[in-house]
């Protein structure tokens, strides 16, 4: 995860373990013994979070929370302390503090009075875009109903939707790759508008038999064909002040393209077997992976219906080319699994985001949630590690494959370079490589600094 968090404890191992064990969740963790360096620190450094400790050889932590407080900044601060009393724990949070905790702690009741505030701050945290007055909000209106990403892309795409949804008649054409999000975008546009009220009804074109499809769409009426023994409403009724999306619009049939650009010319339909047509009011959105142009030189798809369906267009790039985005996608991502699964997952660790940051993501966004789903069933904590990846991730370029260490010559240089090759594979996590190698952070340094690596501590 991105964002900076500073531990401010005068106790060296406390302060030390504290570092290991957010080092690796945030991007950058700081240490200060004293005030003084916390000062420096927050002065130098924009802060993400504070970790607290009130009893400190140069003062109390209340000074620093007072400082932090009126700087304006809103950094969440943890106060922990081995001696509180109820007047402390009253003044901390009084004071701003987002928690207070006694020493020893459960580092999982660190993790959670962290995880809110922190997520807020780095802008991880994803909310609903469904409009603020709507009335009748839904599961998918507070959850499906969200687009996340901090690329240029995606903020390109939101304002793309924000000025579909203040044209609710106006038809939407979605484009992308396979996985990329477009029903996700289609819900999102949705519910940015004032059709949020109504329904969001949705089908794929691709996965309906061809001679049915008409009557999913318009209807019928009783013993309009075999088979037909009621009548019954089309998905353009069903969604009648909403929205209907169809999706892989590129596979609609040559027969019923026709059919449905009368739909959008009359606003009104026809049921299979019926004499007479129905109004309705429904806003058409449409998706699709193919090159629907290519289709309409080809002969595979009306052009009149293509102009109709592509008023106002959406893109959506693959993956590969908005990696900004793999981080807060996997968060809002792990979080619904998490919810799902039962699980207390609610991060993951900064090396695993840089591993997934390296993949080529040929499936899109529906891969991304594949991997997660997997890993998250490895997971027994509230974060998911490196390690719960799966093994095989293709990388997106050759030059960021690791490179091959020469061979050793001597002893020595064989020592050394498994102590570099496991020190890289844990991302510069001294407690990591030092568990990993069987040594002590003390002896790990020394070598370390033999190498000629900069390592801080």
């Amino acid at each position: 995860m991105r964002g900076t968090i500073l531990i401010v404890e005068d106790e060296e191992s406390l302060r030390e373990g504290l570092q290991d064990h957010l080092e690796g969740r945030f991007g950058s963790v700081l240490a200060a013994p004293d005030l003084a360096t916390a000062r420096e620190h927050a002065a130098a450094t924009v802060l993400d979070g504070v970790i607290l400790d009130l009893h400190l050889p140069d003062g109390s932590g209340f000074e620093l929370l007072r400082e932090l407080r009126s700087s304006e900044l809103d950094v969440p601060v943890v106060v922990m302390t081995a001696f509180p009393d109820l007047d402390k724990a009253v003044t901390a949070m009084r004071g701003g503090a987002c928690e207070f905790l006694r020493k020893p702690f459960d580092l999982g009741d660190l993790d959670r009075a962290l995880d809110d505030a922190v997520l807020r701050r780095v802008g991880l945290e994803t909310l609903p875009i469904c409009q603020p007055e709507c009335s009748s909000k839904s599961d998918r209106c507070d959850g499906l109903g969200r687009l996340v990403g901090r690329s240029d892309a995606m903020v390109q795409v939101r304002e793309e939707v924000r000025q579909a949804a203040a044209a609710p008649g106006a038809t939407v054409l979605i484009t992308g790759d396979s996985g990329t999000g477009k029903e996700l975008v289609a819900e999102s546009l949705h519910f940015e508008s004032a059709r949020c009220r109504n329904r969001f009804v949705a089908i794929n074109c691709a996965g309906i038999a061809p001679g049915v499809l008409e009557s999913e769409l318009f209807g019928h009426t009783a013993g309009s064909f075999t088979g037909a023994g009621r009548a019954r409403k089309g998905l353009f009724e069903e969604a009648d002040g909403g929205t209907l999306f169809l999706d892989e619009v590129g596979e609609l049939p040559l027969d019923a393209q026709p059919k449905l650009l009368r739909v959008l010319e009359t606003r009104r339909v026809r049921p299979v077997g019926g004499n007479t047509e129905r109004d309705v009011d429904v806003r058409l959105v449409t998706a699709t992976n193919r090159d629907l142009e290519a289709q309409v030189r080809a002969g595979e798809f009306r052009e009149d219906l293509y102009w109709r369906l592509a008023v106002l267009r959406v893109h959506l790039p693959p993956l590969r080319e908005r990696l900004d985005d793999i981080e807060p996608l996997s968060q809002a991502i792990l979080v619904q699994i998490a919810r799902r699964l039962g699980r207390p997952l609610r991060w993951i660790d900064q090396r695993a985001i840089d591993r997934l940051r390296e993949h080529t993501w040929p499936g899109n966004v529906r891969e991304l949630r594949n991997v997660l789903e997997r890993a998250a069933v490895k997971t027994a904590g509230t974060t998911l590690q490196l390690g719960d990846l799966p093994d095989r991730l293709s990388l997106t370029s050759p030059a960021l494959a690791p490179l091959a260490d020469p061979p050793p010559e001597t002893l020595r240089d064989a020592e050394l370079q498994h102590i570099a090759r496991v020190f890289r594979e844990c991302d510069g996590n001294k407690s990591e490589a030092a568990r990993r190698l069987g040594i002590t952070r003390v002896t790990l340094r020394s070598r370390l600094k033999e190498l000629g690596l900069l390592v801080s501590d």
